[in-house]
């Protein structure tokens, strides 16, 4: 109800503002929402979602001509997965691009230029390890893994 107010709102107010939703705690009925164009964005979490079932929500997206806009809380993954989602949907809105560095991750092929992402043609997501900040933790101790 909410949102058919706003968007009713939005259109008397001659306002082009876009509603997004689904970052969070996401209601099950948001893809619906979507559907019946109360929504202009869909945010779920790249990570949290996942970027195959992306694939799926973003062509279902797409055949409605709502954005997919995935986010990530500013992990540092989060940068480098969802602009690969660009080339696959229609109907891509934006990379949320929270700058981090994490020591051993190479992430020098991806460019941040005039507001716009340089993909890498690397395979993967195209982030290389950096082996010499890998041995040098094994060196000091390594890392254990506990179930």
């Amino acid at each position: 109800v909410l949102y058919r107010d706003l968007k009713a709102w939005l259109a008397k107010e001659g306002l082009t503002t876009l509603i997004a939703d689904g970052e969070g705690q996401a209601s099950p009925s948001l893809m619906a929402m979507a559907r019946d164009g109360l929504i202009d964005a869909v945010q779920y979490d790249i990570l949290g979602h996942g970027f195959t079932p992306w694939l799926v929500t973003g062509r279902t997206l797409d055949e409605t001509g709502v954005r997919s806009a995935p986010h990530h809380y500013g992990g540092h993954l989060g940068n480098y997965t969802s602009g690969h989602l660009a080339g696959a949907l229609r109907h891509f809105a934006m990379v949320e691009w929270d700058e981090a560095a994490t020591a051993g991750i190479d992430a020098s092929a991806y460019v941040v230029r005039d507001g716009q992402v340089t993909l890498p043609e690397a395979p993967g997501v195209g982030l290389a390890l950096d082996d010499r900040v890998f041995k040098q933790a094994i060196a000091a101790g390594g890392w254990e893994l506990r179930l």
